[in-house]
């Protein structure tokens, strides 16, 4: 497309041909304008057999209209990230539309905590990457693990999430 978020919806429409569906059942939005919900909502839509869909204020209409067309009824949209990144007036007219679950926290690492919580993370393997650059985790992702993405440390909410799950193994990935 001749943007991320042409290029975005041609996707979803590249992945919802190979699936040989016509609606999708599931729909992740992420905004376009940063990397890590969108990132952290690459496991996400693995599971849930969606295409990753990318807004910002230039292009809620569009997204709008491609969900109202390609999301099954009774389907659900995901919207990562709180309404900082993606606005409260998307949600309320996606709700016209569609069933929305918004997964969200104060930060990126809550946001990524959100979505890992929702993805249902179980006895598989962790990659644990930077959420300050999005090379590394960008590139781990094609393994369809799901991805934690940290600071300089683990927050408490992190060491907990790992406590409370049953993990395979944990990889660190990059320096």
């Amino acid at each position: 497309g001749s943007n991320r978020y042409k290029t975005a919806l041609l996707a979803a429409d590249a992945l919802k041909k190979s699936m040989n569906k016509d609606k999708f059942d599931n729909i992740v939005i992420a905004c376009g304008d940063d990397y890590p919900d969108a990132l952290s909502g690459g496991y996400l839509a693995a599971k849930k057999n969606a295409p990753i869909i990318l807004v910002n204020d230039s292009c809620k209409e569009n997204v709008i209209n491609y969900v109202r067309k390609n999301l099954s009824k009774g389907g659900k949209a995901y919207i990562l990230g709180g309404k900082g990144v993606v606005s409260s007036g998307f949600e309320k007219e996606l709700r016209k539309i569609a069933t929305v679950k918004r997964l969200y926290g104060d930060d990126r690492y809550e946001t990524n905590l959100a979505v890992l919580e929702e993805s249902g993370v179980k006895k598989e393997d962790l990659l644990i990457c930077s959420g300050n650059d999005f090379a590394d985790s960008l590139s781990a992702s094609s393994l369809g693990k799901p991805i934690l993405l940290v600071n300089d440390r683990l927050t408490g909410m992190q060491k907990t999430y790992l406590d409370d799950i049953e993990l395979s193994g944990v990889f660190l990935i990059g320096g």
